[in-house]
């Protein structure tokens, strides 16, 4: 999973978005983070003995004498005592023992619930494990906690992710808790609608057609997402009414040797008709850089690249993710595309590779111009 760091920290009421950046991309903390948390001397007595019981192994010794202070201290204060868990916590993961770690902090917060510090280190060692999916699930644990800065952080920051994992190849088990997620996700921030178009998208999917019905209900089909909205239900509408076989046929146009196929690709921007060769050698679609400029992608600004064979020779070009295509009769979403300078005619826009081929049945009849689909 790539890391993904946000330069800009902004401190809101306590909490670092920078930091939570770092703790959602799963980037090792810094020596010595967190830092302890100020106590006073009296309480040290009972800092030191936590601190024992871990020195010498024993967690589940360390964390009942947390939840015996718990009750004669503040909240505050009985988080500081505490402070030395995540010390611990810190050094284990420095040390690469990123399962101690995060069975420390998930005994400590199931017995101390809503310390920030803890959920953030937690949710770094998920993520420095490679399970994004429980580190999502963290922050989501911690919304009760903080105020409503930090909330929209955390929302933003969760959105991201879960784009993330959406577009990536998850197993059967993995999109059922990724269901769950998105889910609470959506409930915890009603008035989201990413979220909930997320969620729709993954329900059309794995063909959970009423559950699919009733996140659309939460969209405002007037709104931002209202494309989006739309083509998922439509793609659902003909679900229901035609049954899984998808059979079309698309008209295309001749260019010499080749053929153009027509695509309407989705965007939060605006819907785009784009003409695209036909070509079954590409494992990859590709747009050229003009064409997604007129988008209102930014070939720029994007972080992840790949090399590409082209008829010019192998390039390394920049990737992203379409979360709408529409081919004849059919909707596709999350689509990796390629974006790469071509040598063709103005009105071409790129090359339909077989990362969106490959999910038909196709048969191309040259003789009739005509690509007949059959949804796999």
């Amino acid at each position: 999973m790539e890391r993904i760091i946000i330069p800009v920290i902004v401190f809101c009421g306590g909490l670092a978005v920078g930091w939570l950046a770092r703790d959602l991309a799963g980037v090792p903390a810094v020596p010595g983070e967190p830092a302890p948390k100020s106590t006073g001397t009296e309480h040290s007595r009972e800092i030191e003995a936590v601190r024992s019981q871990l020195a010498a192994g024993r967690d589940d010794q360390a964390i009942s004498l947390l939840e015996k202070v718990r009750s004669d201290l503040p909240r505050e204060l009985s988080f500081a005592v505490a402070s030395p868990v995540l010390l611990e916590a810190t050094r284990r993961l420095e040390a690469g023992r990123l399962a101690a770690a995060e069975s420390l902090l998930t005994k400590y917060l199931n017995a101390l619930p809503g310390d920030p510090d803890g959920y953030h280190l937690l949710a770094r060692i998920q993520g420095a494990s490679g399970n994004q999916l429980a580190a999502a699930r963290t922050y989501l644990m911690l919304l009760p906690y903080v105020g409503s800065d930090e909330a929209l952080a955390i929302r933003d920051l969760l959105h991201q992710r879960t784009r993330e994992l959406f577009h990536g190849e998850l197993e059967e088990t993995l999109q059922s808790q990724l269901l769950d997620l998105l889910y609470d996700a959506a409930r915890s921030f009603p008035g989201y609608e990413p979220f909930w178009i997320q969620l729709a998208t993954l329900q059309a999917e794995l063909d959970l057609v009423d559950d699919a019905y009733a996140s659309l209900r939460n969209i405002s089909f007037y709104g931002a997402n209202a494309r989006h909205a739309e083509k998922i239900e439509y793609f659902l509408d003909r679900r229901v009414d035609r049954g899984a076989s998808y059979d079309s046929r698309l008209d295309l146009e001749r260019l010499g040797s080749h053929y153009l196929a027509e695509l309407e690709i989705v965007t939060e921007q605006q819907e785009t008709l784009v003409k695209l060769i036909v070509d079954t050698g590409a494992a990859i679609t590709l747009l050229r850089p003009d064409v997604a400029k007129d988008m209102g992608i930014d070939p720029d600004a994007l972080g992840n690249r790949r090399r590409f064979a082209t008829p010019g020779g192998v390039v390394e070009a920049p990737v992203t993710w379409l979360d709408t295509i529409v081919i004849a009769d059919h909707v596709l979403w999350n689509i990796e595309i390629g974006i790469v300078e071509l040598q063709a005619p103005e009105h071409v826009g790129g090359l339909l590779g077989m990362n969106i081929l490959g999910q038909f049945e196709f048969d191309l009849d040259q003789g009739q111009a005509v690509l007949s689909l059959a949804r796999k």
